[in-house]
């Protein structure tokens, strides 16, 4: 997109530039706001991810029957319009974890969108937000969510479709690569907003060998024999054990994007792409930080 259609927010005097996508149908898609600022702080990249939530069982019927993400039938209560209102509130507190954690650096000698302040040239980064936008009508959604009113541990949530435990922190435990056996914290919700947003589980998005071996190796059994699928850790394909960091190093299977809460600089990826498509520029080339980063003067 050409820099040269930025325009002036009245209001702030901030610059914004927006890219949308069409509705979610398997692929990614969210809004994006890139605010340009006067050169006192960072310019800020918003995501905006729109979800509307749509509950399984109101309060006008006693029940209803839902399959989790293993198939497996729970009977989910009716939902009330104050359970409805606090879940939603509660999601969008927990998605904020996705904000505060990335700064994109620019690519050496990109300049457009330095900014003069006096007469010095000073060159903001990236600071990387993320705003969840939980909307009343499918038609102007992202993504559409059904909610199932079931708080049991044992019930597996998905992209489509969540619990009234999401927002909250469970144990996992997994295997590390050296056999150890380990826990971690892991929430539905921030890795399901990062599927949302694009991102795969994290030892596909690293290449791992057992991962690639998983998802190889269920594409060519479903060829010979479509209902089998692969033992133990490597069933499932990218959703096996393994592609969640199982049996692989902690910093994966601690990732939000494998069985846990922690970020790394992969998980930046859905901000380098739309920086790019912004810029003009290359993805690749906004090398991620994990901490903050101050503007840079020339």
């Amino acid at each position: 997109m050409n820099l040269n259609k930025l325009k002036p927010h009245a209001a702030s005097g901030v610059h914004q530039q927006i890219l949308a996508t069409p509705a979610w149908k398997g692929d990614p898609a969210y809004d994006s706001y890139l605010l340009l600022k006067d050169g006192s702080e960072n310019h800020t990249l918003t995501l905006v991810l729109k979800l509307h939530f749509n509950p399984l069982a109101l309060w006008i019927l006693p029940f209803v029957i839902v399959a989790d993400a293993d198939d497996t039938p729970f009977l989910a209560k009716p939902w009330t319009q104050a359970e409805l209102a606090r879940y939603k509130q509660q999601v969008k507190r927990t998605a904020s974890r996705w904000s505060d954690k990335f700064w994109l650096k620019p690519p050496e000698g990109f300049s457009k969108l330095d900014v003069k302040r006096g007469g010095r040239t000073v060159r903001p980064n990236i600071y990387c937000h993320l705003y969840l936008d939980i909307v009343e009508s499918p038609a102007t959604a992202h993504l559409s969510i059904d909610l199932a009113n079931i708080d049991m541990e044992n019930f597996r949530s998905h992209a489509w479709l969540y619990s009234k435990r999401d927002h909250k922190d469970e144990t996992m435990s997994y295997t590390d690569a050296k056999g150890k056996f380990r826990s971690t914290r892991f929430n539905t919700v921030v890795h399901e907003i990062g599927h949302a947003l694009g991102l795969p589980h994290i030892a596909e998005t690293h290449g791992t060998l057992d991962c690639k071996t998983a998802i190889v190796g269920q594409d060519i059994l479903q060829k010979f024999f479509p209902d089998a699928t692969l033992p133990g850790n490597f069933a499932g394909g990218s959703n096996s054990s393994v592609c969640y960091g199982n049996m692989g190093i902690r910093g994966h299977a601690e990732n939000v994007m494998g069985m846990g809460v922690r970020f790394d600089a992969s998980n930046a990826a859905p901000w380098q792409t739309r920086i790019a498509e912004h810029t003009g520029t290359d993805p690749a080339k906004w090398s991620v930080s994990l901490s903050r980063l101050a503007p840079r003067t020339l």
